[in-house]
Protein backbone atom coordinates (compact mmCIF):
# COMPACT_ATOMS: atom_id res chain seq x y z
CA UNK A 1 0.00 0.00 0.00
CA UNK A 2 1.19 3.43 -0.81
CA UNK A 3 0.11 6.92 0.55
CA UNK A 4 -1.20 9.48 -1.54
CA UNK A 5 1.74 12.02 -1.04
CA UNK A 6 4.53 9.16 -2.24
CA UNK A 7 1.95 7.99 -5.42
CA UNK A 8 1.78 11.91 -6.68
CA UNK A 9 5.84 11.60 -6.57
CA UNK A 10 6.18 8.74 -9.02
CA UNK A 11 5.08 7.69 -12.19
CA UNK A 12 1.74 5.59 -11.42
CA UNK A 13 -1.33 5.00 -13.16
CA UNK A 14 -4.05 5.58 -10.66
CA UNK A 15 -7.30 3.36 -11.26
CA UNK A 16 -10.25 4.15 -9.46
CA UNK A 17 -12.41 1.11 -9.33
CA UNK A 18 -15.89 2.73 -7.78
CA UNK A 19 -18.67 3.01 -9.75
CA UNK A 20 -19.47 6.74 -11.76
CA UNK A 21 -22.05 7.68 -9.06
CA UNK A 22 -19.87 6.86 -6.27
CA UNK A 23 -17.15 9.07 -7.69
CA UNK A 24 -19.59 11.86 -8.34
CA UNK A 25 -21.06 11.88 -4.30
CA UNK A 26 -17.12 11.75 -3.20
CA UNK A 27 -15.45 13.91 -5.19
CA UNK A 28 -13.07 15.28 -2.88
CA UNK A 29 -11.62 12.05 -2.55
CA UNK A 30 -9.71 12.28 -6.05
CA UNK A 31 -8.56 16.26 -5.38
CA UNK A 32 -6.30 15.07 -3.20
CA UNK A 33 -4.53 13.28 -5.99
CA UNK A 34 -2.62 15.42 -8.64
CA UNK A 35 -3.13 12.68 -11.67
CA UNK A 36 -6.42 12.10 -12.65
CA UNK A 37 -7.39 8.66 -12.16
CA UNK A 38 -8.86 6.32 -14.65
CA UNK A 39 -12.34 4.93 -14.03
CA UNK A 40 -12.42 1.03 -14.70
CA UNK A 41 -14.97 -0.07 -12.30
CA UNK A 42 -14.03 -3.32 -10.75
CA UNK A 43 -17.29 -5.47 -12.91
CA UNK A 44 -15.71 -4.06 -15.76
CA UNK A 45 -11.81 -5.00 -15.60
CA UNK A 46 -11.81 -8.37 -17.31
CA UNK A 47 -12.84 -6.56 -20.22
CA UNK A 48 -10.58 -3.81 -20.09
CA UNK A 49 -7.33 -5.12 -19.35
CA UNK A 50 -6.05 -4.18 -22.79
CA UNK A 51 -6.14 -0.23 -20.62
CA UNK A 52 -3.16 -1.28 -18.21
CA UNK A 53 0.08 -1.51 -18.71
CA UNK A 54 2.24 -3.91 -16.96
CA UNK A 55 5.24 -2.00 -17.18
CA UNK A 56 3.58 0.97 -15.39
CA UNK A 57 3.22 0.98 -12.03
CA UNK A 58 -0.53 0.27 -11.33
CA UNK A 59 -2.52 1.68 -7.89
CA UNK A 60 -6.23 1.19 -7.43
CA UNK A 61 -8.26 3.11 -4.65
CA UNK A 62 -11.80 2.58 -4.11
CA UNK A 63 -14.00 3.57 -1.42
CA UNK A 64 -12.53 0.82 1.29
CA UNK A 65 -10.05 -0.72 -0.21
CA UNK A 66 -12.12 -4.13 -0.30
CA UNK A 67 -12.60 -3.54 -4.23
CA UNK A 68 -9.10 -1.82 -5.23
CA UNK A 69 -7.93 -5.39 -3.48
CA UNK A 70 -9.66 -7.52 -5.41
CA UNK A 71 -8.77 -5.83 -8.18
CA UNK A 72 -4.92 -6.33 -7.95
CA UNK A 73 -5.47 -10.16 -6.40
CA UNK A 74 -7.30 -10.16 -10.10
CA UNK A 75 -4.55 -8.84 -12.13
CA UNK A 76 -1.80 -10.66 -10.46
CA UNK A 77 -3.12 -13.92 -11.65
CA UNK A 78 -3.13 -12.42 -14.76
CA UNK A 79 0.44 -11.73 -14.93
CA UNK A 80 0.84 -7.95 -13.29
CA UNK A 81 3.22 -7.76 -10.75
CA UNK A 82 3.99 -3.99 -10.32
CA UNK A 83 0.13 -3.23 -8.39
CA UNK A 84 -0.47 -1.91 -5.35
CA UNK A 85 -3.48 -0.45 -3.31
CA UNK A 86 -3.35 3.01 -2.65
CA UNK A 87 -4.24 4.22 0.67
CA UNK A 88 -6.63 7.30 0.63
CA UNK A 89 -6.43 7.91 4.54
CA UNK A 90 -2.85 8.36 4.19
CA UNK A 91 -2.58 11.83 3.55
Amino acid sequence: MINIDTLNDTETIIIDVRQPEEIEADPLQNKLIKTQPINIPLPELPDRLTELRKDKRLAFICAGNIRSVQAIQYLSEKGYDNICVLDKFSV
